[in-house]
């Protein structure tokens, strides 16, 4: 078996379904296991009963009793953890409201919040994902953080106060690099699921203390004693329910925290490889264990979310086997073995850098962003992320520190108006109408005036204004724009959502047909839109959808721009699809893509790597990769759920001005 940090993105993700089942599979053992406890200490109950009852003879153990007790504790515990996934449905904004933690407005004004809102955009497109909402848990003073969402595309990140406030933006940045680990590697998706499982098992403890407090004699304040007998008899029923639904709880919190101790070591190694800054995560960690507050979460939901948090979230008993994260140390001494958390301190704590701190927020109040930032990489640097078929595919899930310096630039340059446009919905829909506005005059005077004509005469002259800021933009800028849009499109009513989509497709066929750049746009758009949770692989057989393969392949080698038959003779031929013939053009309709994708979308991680090495041969076949092949890959990738960073030998981040 590979070490974690080695797998690609889909090997990761295929982990983390492998991981979901495992924990299915515990769930419904430990729930049998339970309701069989339960059933025999019902049967008990009934034969104690009998007996008190001045039974004739000692009576039988009820196997009856015990079955039909089982599958009832089975159901309700079922149930239970069912009840709980539906909630989770909308994915991790549910629970991070639950940690109370309040949404960051995209246009907020505060210099800390602007901040962590640049470090999230910048991850996003490095890594070629939509950019996922942000919340503060404002009462917790602790430096903690966590993510969540059914996919990288369908995700949330929510920093408590205490990370906000204390800690740098390199620091800061690391935090971030973990968690967006977490979204990539489908360990987000994972968590989910625990909170939906480990929620259900737990349900018998709780009802066996509720049931111990109501039998517990009443307490007498004024005469500072107990008043009555109570119901010793229900005290004894709760006290055993308990007693087996804490061992229950038990089983399944050693599950919750083997898993998610690895799975930290690997959100740390793809931190340092994001950022290149082992100071940044290890300095978090280093700060947070020496902060008053430490890494400590309060609240009643602070159990069930443990495993989520960047750091411990709360102290446990038997840290050996309990513990959801692994020792400071030894999280350290994997992040750099030369890193000493004490000289770390001290040297944070210079009059420098408390300065050079300051100045950075005055600058983010100012500016939105970090004026003069040096690269955090070269140009050899960059070279090296040639845009080979295997690096490609490698890339997948997979961003570096070339990808953020890349995004960083961009956003620096991303105009102005634009990016305020993008921090509020009906600002986010002005611009990506504004980016379907035709070249051509007369065409897109057709297009104001439909937009007119639905009653829609302030969204068409706001579409119309920002037509300028994006016409001339570089190709390079659609998706990122389209991934910045992501969190304000995503807070659009229902109602306003099926509008902007009818305005949308309007739009692209006034002129009686849908560009490939339009018909892109539109698969991002409502990719974007799509959120919740993702089922199980449909199929594992890349044989079994060879009609929607070969309408990718056609699709990408009419793209391409040269020989479209070699083209597709290429992908296919890579796929084993030799006697595979492409389509007529007149076949790919954008039902037909679209349903392709639809389908696609359902393989199994194991055989997306084939599928994209097919495509990639296709868009490669004359040797050289371009921007406008590079961004359909990428758009496709996003469609699968399977994103790409920016391939940076397509395009050269100095044209981006």
């Amino acid at each position: 078996m590979k070490p974690a940090a080695r797998r690609s993105f889909f090997e990761h993700q295929a982990a983390a379904r492998r991981a979901s089942r495992i924990l299915v599979a515990l769930f419904l053992v430990t729930s049998l296991a339970v309701g069989f406890a339960v059933g025999v200490v019902a049967s008990g109950v009934y034969l104690a009963v009998q007996l008190l009852r001045g039974a004739e003879q000692a009576p039988a153990v009820s196997w009856e009793l015990v079955g039909w007790s089982t599958a009832v504790v089975f159901a309700l515990l079922a149930v239970e953890a069912a009840a709980r996934n539906w909630t989770l449905r909308k994915g991790g904004s549910v629970l991070a409201i639950l940690a109370g933690g309040e949404s960051i407005e995209r246009d907020s004004s505060k210099g800390r919040e602007k901040r962590l809102l640049n470090i999230v955009d910048e991850m996003s497109i490095a890594s070629g994902v939509a950019v996922p909402r942000v919340f503060v848990m404002r009462r917790q003073h602790g430096i903690n953080a966590f993510a969540a969402g059914h996919g990288p595309n369908d995700a949330v990140i929510a920093v408590t106060r205490g990370a906000l406030e204390r800690l740098t933006r390199d620091e800061l940045q690391g935090v971030v690099a973990h968690e967006f680990s977490h979204i990539l590697h489908g360990d987000a998706r994972l968590n989910l699921h625990m909170v939906s499982l480990l929620t259900g098992i737990a349900m018998i403890a709780e009802v066996g203390e509720s049931l111990m407090e109501q039998g517990r004699p009443e307490w007498d304040a004024e005469r500072q004693r107990t008043r009555g007998d109570g119901n010793p008899y229900l005290a004894a029923l709760g006290g055993t329910l308990y007693a087996i639904g804490y061992v229950g709880a038990f089983c399944a919190r050693l599950v919750k925290a083997a898993l998610s101790r690895q799975r930290e070591f690997l959100a740390d190694a793809s931190a340092l490889q994001f950022t290149r800054n082992a100071d940044g995560v290890a300095g978090a960690l280093a700060i947070a264990a020496a902060d008053r507050e430490g890494s400590r979460i309060h609240g009643g939901f602070a159990e069930s979310l443990s495993h989520m948090f960047f750091a411990p979230a709360m102290e446990v008993w038997l840290p050996g086997l309990l513990a959801t994260h692994p020792p400071l140390e030894e999280r350290l001494g994997r992040i750099d073995p030369a890193f000493s958390a004490a000289a770390y301190r001290v040297r944070r704590r210079s009059q420098e850098a408390r300065a050079a701190e300051e100045q950075d927020l005055k600058d983010w109040e100012r500016w939105g962003r970090r004026p003069g930032q040096k690269e955090i990489v070269g140009e050899k640097e960059r070279k090296a992320a040639a845009a080979g078929i295997a690096a490609v595919v490698a890339s997948v899930g997979n961003p570096g520190a070339q990808h953020v310096d890349y995004a960083r630039k961009l956003l620096a340059y991303l105009p102005a108006p634009v990016r305020e446009k993008l921090a509020t919905p009906a600002g986010a829909v002005e611009v990506v109408l504004a980016m379907v506005l035709d070249n051509e005059e007369s065409v897109r005077v057709k297009q104001v005036d439909l937009l007119e004509r639905q009653g829609s005469l302030e969204l068409s002259r706001s579409a119309a204004a920002l037509r300028p800021h994006v016409k001339d933009l570089h190709r390079a800028y659609r998706l990122p724009i389209l991934a910045l849009a992501a969190p304000a499109l995503r807070e659009l009513p229902g109602d306003a959502r099926e509008e902007f989509l009818a305005h949308l497709e309007r739009l692209m066929q006034v002129d009686g047909r849908v560009t490939l750049q339009e018909f892109l746009l539109a698969t991002v758009v409502r990719s974007v839109l799509r959120g919740g949770a993702q089922g199980e692989a449909r199929t594992r057989d890349l044989r079994a959808l060879e009609r929607e393969t070969v309408t990718l392949l056609t699709l990408l080698a009419h793209a391409s721009g040269g020989d479209a038959a070699a083209a597709f003779a290429k992908g296919a031929a890579e796929l084993g699809l030799r006697e595979a013939r492409p389509l007529a053009p007149e076949a790919l309709s954008i039902g037909a893509v679209g349903e392709a994708l639809e389908q696609l979308r359902g393989l199994a991680p194991l055989a997306k790597p084939d599928l994209f090495r097919g495509l990639l041969a296709v868009v490669n076949a004359d040797g050289a990769l371009r921007l406008a092949e590079a961004e359909l890959m990428r758009t496709i990738s996003i469609a699968l759920d399977c994103p790409v960073p920016p391939v940076l030998d397509a395009v050269d981040p100095r044209t981006l001005r």
